[in-house]
């Protein structure tokens, strides 16, 4: 899920938590409910940190998109568009635009990523929480190769 994206389409809630359990929350990107934050436990990325996950994992990038960036929080208005309406057609044209813009990225509610394997980069730890490292293939450990 996207850190901004999810803000944004549920500012509501979140200016209703408080604004220090927020502060950690866009700091780290943990979304804790035992915090007061949310109902269930996860990571909320930042576009370009999960590109750089997805880069760190070995993958390379060949696209992102969010989704909803346009329309996300804006049921209402949704709902007094008719899907055959020149209007409908017209919110999607600038949905999909939006969506591959990358100044939009954050602002859906998820971010969605189209790989390509085999870079050979391998992850040792979690970049974030435990301080891990990337290694690039070529400065691994070699690996014992027999009894």
């Amino acid at each position: 899920m996207s850190l901004w994206g999810t803000i944004h389409q549920f500012l509501g809630g979140v200016l209703q938590v408080d604004a220090d359990v927020n502060r950690e929350v866009i700091s780290t990107g943990n979304l804790l409910p035992e915090k007061g934050a949310g109902f269930q436990r996860c990571h909320l990325f930042r576009s370009e940190e999960f590109r750089g996950l997805l880069l760190a994992s070995g993958l390379s990038v060949e696209f992102m998109s969010a989704s909803n960036s346009l329309s996300t929080g804006r049921a209402e208005t949704l709902t007094e568009l008719d899907e055959t309406d020149a209007g409908w057609e017209h919110l999607i044209e600038m949905e999909l635009e939006a969506c591959r813009d990358p100044g939009c990225l954050g602002l859906g509610s998820h971010l969605i990523a189209v790989c390509r394997a085999g870079l050979g980069i391998r992850r040792t730890g979690t970049p974030r929480e435990a301080g891990g490292t990337w290694l690039p293939r070529s400065r691994r450990r070699p690996t014992s190769g027999g009894a």
